[in-house]
């Protein structure tokens, strides 16, 4: 994978949590919007929905008109922290990190054409397949380690 696809996909999860935040603030926004009829013209609910509403405001003016779509981790989100957090910078570098990124690619390409189902049918396929690969990377991992550690104990 090269450095342009590398940043697209950062710039793309940048993107993503821009979202996250921007459905957060509208639900806030909803939510308040219920509470302050069923409440009537109490004064702190007009007090504080006026903060919030300037606050939800001014973030969307900045960041622009959410869509109302959605807003999810992409596959693989978790099993790339899982993945590099117990195998080696090695291992997480060459086997498991360039099958996450395709995963990935895969997943939003899926997306992008408008085809869901194949979508999921991709996210589940590719879960299968991460743990396949964690399964047949434990072996080598700990033969490496056994290796290392037979050395470094002067066997």
């Amino acid at each position: 994978m090269g450095d342009n696809e590398e940043e697209e996909l950062r710039n793309l999860a940048i993107s993503m949590t821009l979202l996250a935040e921007k459905a957060r603030h509208e639900i806030a926004h909803h939510r308040l919007q219920q509470l302050r009829k069923r409440l009537g013209p109490a004064a702190f609910v007009n007090d504080v929905w006026g903060v919030i509403s300037g606050a939800t405001t001014a973030f969307l003016s900045v960041f622009g008109h959410w869509s109302g779509r959605a807003v999810h981790r992409p596959p693989g989100a978790r099993l790339d922290a899982f993945s590099s957090f117990f195998f080696s910078k090695r291992t997480y570098q060459t086997v498991l990190k360039p099958y996450l990124a395709e995963l990935q690619e895969e997943y939003f390409e899926a997306l992008k054409e408008g085809r869901s189902r194949k979508a999921r049918w991709v996210r589940l396929r590719g879960v299968v397949c991460f743990w396949s690969h964690v399964l047949l990377q434990l072996p080598v991992s700990a033969t490496r380690l056994a290796k290392k550690l037979w050395t470094v104990s002067g066997g």
